[in-house]
């Protein structure tokens, strides 16, 4: 719950407040460092939390009581943000209003698709990101690893966070689109390789390591979509408007997981990742829409 309602506006704080200082134009360099300092602080969590809960879950819990009340005294020295709430007019009500602002998102000539293929983009990488693990027991890498592997994808995570603003600057997005998109085709094809190779295990774990780096690259295209995102939309609807790509974004994905897993189960991971592969093909149709988005 806390997730969710945080989601969506802590990124239009950020945006609105770089705003109030007359930099809006730095909210990509500014929130993929935040995006970078969450993704390493989880990844050293993970360890140090590992560590504490054999020790003491009792302590491990009262480090997570004392982390959330750090967190609540820090939000509480933010800067309050009266110009950017939303007025709702006396003839309608929130409710009418939030129905409004959806409808608006979803008719909207632009952010419909600027919501659309992150979205999809993000539900491929999930799903190879989830089927790594029955992939290694199908190439007989030992399971104890997939630790190891889930640190590499939270460290690429942090990575292209920390860089996305100066890939955006150096390759443009259109190239860093293709080069996404061509990157999640060659991992669904290397991760039936590395099935189809087991016993050759430094080719396995070479895939092993190269298909857990893959899925982080969504960070990045999610951070350079929402920062288009937030140049199309008022500062008094912008929380909303995030809220509600990041329920679709997260309604997307779920769809195709619970699409994936029957599959997974009676068709094994080979049969799976050549059906994500040919079903890569729909991710086009958004993608020519998000390109003849003018300046993109």
């Amino acid at each position: 719950m806390a997730a969710a309602l945080f989601s969506g506006t802590g990124e239009a704080y950020t945006f609105d407040l770089l705003k109030r200082m007359n930099k809006e134009n730095q909210y990509l360099k500014e929130s993929g460092s935040i995006r970078t300092f969450a993704q390493t602080s989880t990844f050293i969590a993970t360890l140090v939390g590992g560590v504490i809960f054999a020790f003491s879950v009792d302590l491990l819990l009262a480090i997570e009581a004392a982390a959330a009340f750090l967190g609540l005294i820090l939000i509480a020295r933010l800067p309050e943000l009266q110009e950017v709430r939303r007025k709702v007019a006396p003839e309608t009500s929130p409710w009418r209003d939030l129905m409004r602002l959806v409808k608006m998102s979803v008719k909207h000539p632009e952010i419909k698709w600027l919501m659309t293929f992150p979205a999809i983009y993000g539900g491929f990488t999930l799903i190879m990101f989830w089927a790594l693990q029955p992939m290694m027991t199908a190439a007989m890498v030992p399971i104890a690893l997939f630790g190891l592997f889930v640190g590499i994808n939270q460290g690429s995570r942090a990575v292209f966070s920390k860089i996305s603003h100066k890939a955006k600057e150096l390759f443009g997005v259109r190239k860093l689109l293709f080069f996404c998109v061509g990157l999640l085709m060659a991992g669904f094809v290397f991760m039936i390789l590395a099935v189809n190779s087991a016993g050759n295990m430094a080719f396995v774990y070479a895939i092993s390591a190269f298909v857990a780096i893959i899925p982080a690259t969504q960070t990045m295209a999610a951070l350079i979509f929402k920062d288009y995102i937030h140049n199309k939309i008022k500062s008094d609807e912008r929380g909303t408007i995030l809220s509600i790509n990041s329920m679709f974004s997260t309604g997307i994905t779920g769809t195709m997981m619970i699409l994936a897993k029957p599959m997974l189960d009676n068709f094994g991971i080979t049969i799976t990742m050549l059906v994500c592969l040919g079903a890569l093909i729909m991710i086009l149709f958004p993608l020519k829409k998000v390109l003849a988005i003018k300046g993109i």
